[in-house]
């Protein structure tokens, strides 16, 4: 009878459904999939940079070398975003993880699709200044995710042949532990009694309060608001590059109009896409009313700084 019993539970545990906080961490994962391929649309822009700078293409193809060092290699941008995909998906999915995995790779198709159209069209309206700037406006999404990354949680120990290492007489079941007789087990018979005196349980104590410092969510919430500090000096200067190309529109072909829509809409870009990002990472412990109080928080800055820098 108690056999059915655990059967029946660890049945209902395989057959529950994902939350809808799994569902929201996977339209993230499809979101940040499609920023990943928008280095791929990079060969739109080669005639438009051979003609500007008067190279050959296998001059020009050093800008593309260095954008991947700097976005794959270094551990930034769309190589931290791409890890926390992954990890993302295996920690919110169980029961339908498969299809998870199948849909987020929709999302590297799609980007291969629109971020080549996307690039022709600003190209035809902006110039190859103006596309570059949509383009890194685009890929400044992903660090905001990248610096709320947390580590995964810590998984139950196997040995040499790969099967969890259980303790004997312990069994368990919806996460938790249940001897054999049906009872709990006291986690408490075993513990030494405290002592203030004792320089172990200092050590202890010093180790513990280490921890506490050091603890995940309060690093998060740190790394949260230095991205929106981040993100806003990156706008400051993306903002103040424009106003030298509009102060030279006539040499570049951007008129002072174009010049601050184009800034309008990378901002607005920018605050519409950065809180979706951001749900990428560790959704148990984030708050997305959290991060999206600060994404319009940070989009303010921007537009205050937009009006007072803009030219025009």
């Amino acid at each position: 009878m108690e056999i059915k019993k655990d059967r029946a539970s660890f049945s209902g545990i395989c057959q529950n459904t994902e939350p809808f906080r799994a569902w929201l961490g996977l339209a993230a994962v499809v979101y940040s999939n499609i920023m990943l391929n928008i280095i791929s649309s990079f060969g739109v822009l080669y005639d438009d940079l051979v003609e500007k700078y008067d190279s050959n293409r296998a001059g020009v193809g050093w800008i593309l070398t260095i954008r991947w060092i700097f976005t794959f290699g270094t551990g930034t941008g769309n190589c931290g975003i791409f890890l926390c995909s992954i990890n993302s998906i295996e920690r919110l999915f169980f029961a339908n993880r498969g299809l998870a995995t199948c849909l987020s790779a929709i999302g590297f198709t799609v980007g291969v699709i629109i971020h080549p159209l996307f690039t022709i069209y600003f190209l035809d309206l902006y110039g190859i200044n103006g596309a570059l700037l949509m383009q890194g406006a685009f890929m400044f999404q992903t660090l905001l995710g990248v610096l709320m990354f947390t580590s995964p949680e810590r998984r139950t120990p196997r040995n040499k042949k790969g099967h969890a290492q259980r303790t004997p007489g312990v069994t368990t079941i919806g996460g938790s532990s249940i001897e054999l007789d049906g009872t709990k087990p006291n986690r408490n018979r075993e513990s030494p009694p405290h002592r203030t005196s004792d320089p172990v349980h200092k050590h202890d104590f010093l180790k513990n309060y280490l921890k506490e410092v050091t603890d995940f969510r309060l690093l998060k919430k740190i790394s949260f608001v230095l991205a929106n500090l981040h993100s806003i000096l990156f706008w400051t200067v993306m903002i103040g590059l424009t106003t030298h190309i509009v102060g030279c529109a006539e040499h570049v072909g951007i008129s002072r109009t174009r010049a601050t829509e184009l800034v309008s809409i990378a901002g607005f870009v920018n605050l519409c896409t950065a809180p979706l990002v951001a749900i990428v990472v560790n959704l148990p412990k984030v708050n997305p009313a959290l991060v999206t109080a600060f994404g319009c928080l940070s989009g303010a800055a921007r537009g205050f700084l937009l009006r007072v820098q803009s030219p025009i």
